[in-house]
């Protein structure tokens, strides 16, 4: 039981973390996007981890297991859905980037699933439940993904 204990406690200050600095982590997102535009080695490096850093903490966050007061399955439901769309989107991203085949079928997981999510939590109402940034995150991601998925040449977003 303490392992399980041990492990709650890990993923849902990870959880915790994430929520609490979702806009500085999009930041670091889009900033290194940014950068690939320049033609170093230093910066395929740089956006490699980060963005798998950070597609591996959205895995952690979608085993979240707090019940805040009105949560219900769905929610929970929709929070994991959440959290691993969001890390197949980064991935995909990734993948178009670097040209690796596959990258388009991984934009279509992620993409419609980030969709469906932030449509069940403006629908429902649950906005407060979710966090408005954790929304947000999930908006700019699905449509950063359509911007990977319609990209041209590879590489390029």
């Amino acid at each position: 039981m303490k392992v399980n204990e041990t492990r709650d406690r890990l993923l849902n200050t990870v959880a915790n973390t994430i929520q609490k600095y979702e806009f500085p982590i999009l930041i670091i997102i889009g900033a290194a996007l940014l950068m690939n535009r320049l033609d170093a080695k230093w910066v395929n490096m740089l956006i490699t981890l980060v963005l798998c850093v950070t597609a591996f903490l959205y895995v952690l966050s979608a085993f979240d297991n707090r019940d805040p007061e009105g949560y219900t399955q769905m929610d929970g439901f929709f929070r994991k859905i959440g959290g691993f769309s969001s890390a197949f989107v980064l991935v995909g991203i990734l993948y178009t980037l670097k040209g690796f085949p596959g990258s388009k079928q991984i934009l279509v997981a992620g993409a419609p699933s980030l969709f469906f999510a932030v449509g069940y939590i403006l629908v429902k109402g649950r906005v407060e439940k979710f966090g408005k940034a954790t929304v947000i995150r999930m908006a700019v991601l699905a449509l950063l993904a359509i911007a990977a998925f319609l990209s041209k040449s590879p590489g390029e977003i």
